[in-house]
């Protein structure tokens, strides 16, 4: 399961109404363990040797109001607002998955379909793995 959880923040000055927004990624393994991804930080919650998820349910609580967190309060500090408001957005993203399998679907792999969703531990991003025919 992949759920996308977004942040916007809404600052408030006398003069002016600044809105800024950013989606993450929070996926759910087999195993009953998550990865979490921020296109500005990268990929936690895996191990490193295997790229497999290891994040708790807790811990990626954590990380998601972490991340909440910072930014709201750096949109916050860059207007100099007098008040910051926060909006949350979860939603089920696995129907995505669908449409990023067409991605990956050409004349030779009609049936493809992403059987993997891990880290490149190199790179530090979140891969979508189609099967091999």
């Amino acid at each position: 399961m992949l759920l996308e959880f977004n942040s916007f923040c809404f600052t408030h000055n006398r003069a002016d109404v600044k809105g800024a927004g950013h989606s993450m990624l929070v996926y759910k393994a087999e195993n009953d363990k998550y990865i979490f991804f921020d296109s500005n930080k990268g990929a936690f919650g895996f191990c490193p040797d295997t790229g497999a998820a290891n994040f708790t349910l807790e811990e990626v609580c954590r990380v998601m109001e972490l991340a909440v967190n910072r930014y709201s309060y750096d949109m916050y500090i860059e207007n100099f607002a007098d008040y910051c408001q926060v909006y949350i957005m979860l939603r089920n993203a696995t129907l995505m998955l669908k449409k990023a399998e067409k991605l990956y679907e050409t004349m030779e792999r009609i049936n493809s379909k992403i059987i993997d969703i891990s880290v490149d531990k190199g790179m530090n991003k979140l891969l979508l793995t189609p099967a091999s025919l």
